[in-house]
């Protein structure tokens, strides 16, 4: 059951990172290097389109940028069950950066949640950066109780990524006055959050949880 256990513990980790690296990788793609645009800037490109100026389409850059947000919170959440001290902090300075990447630009920021345009996207990158650091408080939570929170979070992310995508998909399509066609950014996103549910899903059912540091502590294993 343990080499089960950390077998599938590890191949979540691998998913789970896939689906990260997925956020920087072209959402759509374009035959020029500059229209090329990860998930981070498809949400500001986004800003730009009528639909999402008239009021139409206004919340989908918010919440494209919080299927980012959530992706980030679960991947540090889930370097939990790793028992290097090193490893872990690896994961969460990692995790951190695209919650500074979300914050407004410069003064918006100082504004904190006050601007009327940047106020929701300014709470987006605090609530990334407030996730991705309770990890660090998180290490004597019962494993099972971080392992589902993870998955709920993967869940959600990949339910905001969809429909924020799906949404913003058409306009894109008629600026570019051609199908637009997903990149391979957000395939990776979405088939590493998929596969990542899955694996958690499954050995949250059988109770095979994560072996997490006081586990492998107790075993001697490194995980």
């Amino acid at each position: 059951m343990m080499v089960e256990n950390r077998s599938i513990d590890r191949m979540s980790h691998v998913v789970l990172f896939a689906a990260w690296i997925g956020i920087w990788g072209a959402w759509i793609p374009a035959e020029a290097v500059a229209l090329r645009q990860n998930a981070i800037d498809l949400a500001e490109w986004a800003t730009f389109l009528p639909e999402v100026r008239s009021g139409a389409l206004h919340s989908m850059p918010d919440i494209l940028r919080l299927s980012v947000a959530l992706l980030s919170i679960a991947a540090a959440w889930k370097g939990l069950s790793i028992q290097k001290a090193w490893r872990r902090w690896l994961i969460v300075l990692t995790a951190l950066l695209p919650g500074f990447l979300l914050l407004p630009p410069y003064p918006f920021v100082l504004q904190l949640w006050n601007s009327d345009s940047y106020g929701l996207r300014f709470l987006i990158a605090s609530l990334t950066i407030i996730g991705v650091g309770l990890s660090l408080l998180m290490e004597k939570l019962p494993a099972h109780a971080v392992q589902g929170a993870q998955m709920i979070l993967t869940l959600a992310s990949l339910g905001a990524a969809l429909y924020a995508y799906s949404a913003l998909r058409e306009p894109f399509s008629a600026l570019f006055g051609t199908p637009i066609r997903a990149g391979w950014g957000f395939v990776s996103f979405l088939a590493g959050a998929i596969l990542s549910v899955i694996l958690e899903g499954g050995s949250f059912v059988i109770g095979t949880f994560p072996p997490g540091r006081s586990l492998a502590t107790k075993t001697g294993q490194d995980v």
